[in-house]
């Protein structure tokens, strides 16, 4: 015997309100996830400094300010950065006009041959993230006040000649130097909240099966659909200092 119309209506009905009930379920279960919490975004400022250690050492360094906020004459200070998200990285940019950082590629390391990028002023976007020796996230924000993270990279996105670029140095690289993240203080509530970031000097040659090429950075440009293509390896140093607020 046929279901009458109205039964037909009736289990419709059902079926849709089942159908939102588990629509519903799965968009708060995936926003949320099992166990898990969004790590806080702080608006951060980042100050870039163009020598080592100065005054007491005048090096100047390969990533370096654009020296336009009127400070002083060795660092500059930008505002529009964060520290946060959900794999907890410090980002700065993109940097916009007339804002933008020095980037020098001509500073070639063994079996590379002249950077098709020029040294110069650029709109760059920089930012790091930090690992353990798995290259799980662990984020900036857990670095315990006068610890340092060594296992963390940076990377510097640039555009030249309508073809971006990565300069990356990260231990996900293998063949480059990493980036160390130091805390220098921090708080019960928030966590870190200032971080001075350097390379990882070369007297850290391993830790665990991860090595660190000091100072060394890879070259990387992206083509059509996200492919990457090894233009060579350069050396990069810097000196970053990023504070919340």
């Amino acid at each position: 015997m046929k279901p009458s119309r109205s039964r037909i209506v009736a289990i419709f009905g059902t079926l849709t309100m089942l159908m939102i009930g588990v629509t519903l379920v799965s968009t708060n279960g995936t926003a949320q996830g099992k166990g898990h919490t969004t790590p806080p975004t702080f608006n951060v400022t980042s100050t870039i400094y163009d020598f080592a250690d100065y005054p007491a050492d005048t090096t100047l360094n390969l990533l370096r300010s654009d020296d336009k906020d009127g400070a002083t004459t060795d660092l500059a200070v930008y505002s529009g950065g964060y520290v946060g998200t959900s794999v907890d990285e410090w980002r700065l940019g993109q940097l916009s006009a007339p804002r933008t950082a020095y980037v020098t590629f001509s500073s070639p390391a063994a079996n590379s041959g002249p950077s098709p990028v020029p040294d110069g002023f650029y709109e760059a976007t920089i930012f790091s993230r930090c690992f353990d020796q798995s290259l799980n996230d662990t984020g900036w924000l857990t670095i315990a006040v006068g610890q340092t993270a060594n296992l963390c990279s940076l990377r510097v996105n640039v555009t030249y000649n309508n073809v971006n670029y990565t300069f990356v140095m990260s231990p996900e690289v293998a063949g480059t130097g990493w980036a160390s993240v130091t805390c220098n203080a921090g708080n019960s509530t928030d966590g870190c909240t200032n971080w001075t970031v350097v390379p990882t000097p070369s007297t850290v040659t391993t830790v665990g099966n991860l090595t660190n090429n000091s100072t060394v950075g890879q070259l990387i440009s992206i083509g059509k659909a996200g492919r990457q293509t090894t233009v060579g390896s350069y050396h990069n140093t810097f000196r970053i200092l990023v504070t919340n607020p």
